[in-house]
């Protein structure tokens, strides 16, 4: 399971760059994009999930048929400017521990005044192996994380 979710932080984060500038956000398949109408969103949504809204407006949460929710998006003046997705929701130990791991290690160079990091994806294809990662590089220190198909899943730290 936890390979599963990992699986889609490695696809997540190695996105280019052009989607988010374009300010489109595929949530379950339907693209939303900031700046649309609210109303447009919620429509565009209700056509393959439910979409229940929270208390206070502005603010809706779409499930799939199982329950399992999908995303949110969020209002403001009837346009939307804030559109969400979990990557991972579990609460296996596994997924606890990789979630404190990443935290610490990025928090930690994030308080380090001026730390900027340069991300690298890469894919690897063999007859042997298929492998991708993502590196979080920051100045002597790496983060990583690494999915193949025969080993499953890396996500570790070097300091270099």
């Amino acid at each position: 399971m936890v390979a599963r979710h990992v699986a889609a932080l490695v696809f997540v984060l190695s996105l280019s760059a052009s989607v988010y500038a374009e300010e489109l956000f595929d949530l379950g398949g339907i693209q939303i994009t900031l700046g649309m109408p609210e109303e447009a969103a919620i429509r565009a949504l209700s056509a393959r999930f439910t979409v229940r809204a929270l208390e206070g407006g502005g603010d809706w949460i779409a499930f799939d048929q199982q329950g399992e929710k999908v995303g949110s998006i969020h209002s403001k003046q009837g346009k939307i400017y804030k559109v969400t997705r979990d990557w991972v929701e579990s609460n296996s130990e596994d997924s606890r521990k990789l979630a404190d791991r990443l935290f610490s290690a990025l928090a930690n160079i994030a308080s380090e005044e001026g730390a900027s990091a340069r991300i690298v994806t890469r894919e690897v294809r063999t007859p042997s192996l298929n492998a991708r990662e993502i590196q979080i590089i920051f100045p002597g220190r790496r983060i990583w994380v690494t999915l193949t198909d025969k080993y499953g899943v890396s996500v570790g730290e070097a300091i270099e």
